[in-house]
């Protein structure tokens, strides 16, 4: 085999691979501190400088972005954007790029985030509220809440107090979010 590979040529794009920024963390909204790093290399693993660079998002959690979108890479062959954070928490999946003709292997590496929750923002009832019972029985229902940031992404963590009004007791005057 092999009679139909098609290398590309000396000092052309051949690879590409993410050297930092990848796997960075940070809040809803916020804009990461490290920047994005993309190294293009030719078949002798040497800097290309001049190529194009996309960064593409797969999963943007939300409105996530990267900037710039594209990018030339310089003298030492890497070209750089900042990733801003979705709205939802979880794992933000992109990919580098540099453009190939129709038909070529791509040229591609991919890149991740991890959008974390914001502070607590708001509680709201999940379940157990409107019971009623028989003086100092128990409820039947446990009494659920759920804590959020500021775009509803659920905070394990917090801690909340439970305390009853009138006559009444909790079991816990204390619990901490999973």
């Amino acid at each position: 085999g092999g009679d139909s590979l098609t290398l590309p040529s000396e000092g052309e794009p051949a690879q590409i691979t993410i050297q930092s920024g990848s796997g960075e963390a940070g809040r809803v909204g916020t804009q990461l501190g490290d920047s994005l790093v993309a190294l293009v290399t030719d078949t002798q693993n040497r800097p290309v400088p001049g190529a194009t660079v996309q960064f593409v998002l797969t999963d943007d959690r939300g409105g996530g972005t990267v900037t710039p979108a594209s990018a030339q890479t310089g003298a030492d062959g890497t070209a750089k954007a900042k990733i801003t954070l979705g709205s939802q928490a979880g794992q933000m999946q992109g990919q580098a790029q540099v453009p190939v003709p129709s038909g070529a292997a791509p040229i591609q590496a991919p890149f991740t985030a991890m959008v974390l929750s914001g502070d607590a923002n708001g509680i709201a009832m999940v379940s157990g509220d409107g019971q009623s019972g028989a003086v100092g029985d128990t409820l039947a229902a446990p009494l659920i809440v759920k804590v959020t940031d500021a775009s509803g992404n659920p905070i394990s963590g917090v801690t909340v107090t439970w305390s009853p009004e009138g006559q009444g007791s909790v079991s816990e005057t204390t619990t901490v979010t999973g």
